[in-house]
């Protein structure tokens, strides 16, 4: 052809040029038989389907790719919640140590066993290891007239006598 342009796209232009050129030497008005309509219709499609002809390939390609990183996506979030959820158990077991190592310093210093401590600051055990002690320390026992011995000194023989002794019976 002459005048083309080496592209599907330079005949449709050539062909509408030559009708422009037969509807100026009409009068102005451009007239076209069907086929040659849809010979221009054609062509010009055909030159839009070459302009996308890879668009099938480019679309299965970024659906590939968006797969691709949804999927490293969530490869890395599996990852960060793994993290997430080791780091909270470490913290879990640094705060336990830490409130054994206040319980064991707390039982040496006030001679409580740390096994009844409770509590989970200094503070808190030491005014549970407080309240141990002074439970401990109570004497709130009955009187017994010969200190709980029997026999002796009550000049009781039996138990019977014994009880009756203690009690003033």
């Amino acid at each position: 052809m002459p005048g083309s342009t080496g592209n599907k796209s330079g005949a449709a232009s050539e062909a509408s040029g030559a009708a422009q050129s037969g509807a100026a030497a009409q009068g102005g008005q451009a007239t076209y038989s069907k086929e040659q309509l849809d010979r221009l219709v054609a062509e010009a499609v055909a030159a839009e389907k070459v302009k996308y002809a890879d668009y099938d390939t480019y679309k299965d390609k970024a659906a590939k790719y968006d797969a691709a990183e949804a999927a490293g996506k969530s490869e890395l979030q599996k990852a960060t919640d793994r993290a997430a959820a080791l780091q909270a158990e470490v913290d879990k077991m640094k705060a336990a140590a830490a409130v054994s190592s206040i319980r064991a310093k707390v039982a040496a210093e006030m001679h409580v066993p740390e096994s009844l401590l409770m509590g989970s600051t200094e503070e808190e055990c030491r005014k549970h290891a407080k309240a141990i002690q002074d439970f401990a320390g109570k004497t709130d026992y009955p009187a017994v007239k010969d200190s709980g011995e029997t026999g002796g000194s009550g000049g009781a023989t039996s138990p019977r006598d014994a009880f009756a002794s203690w009690f003033n019976l």
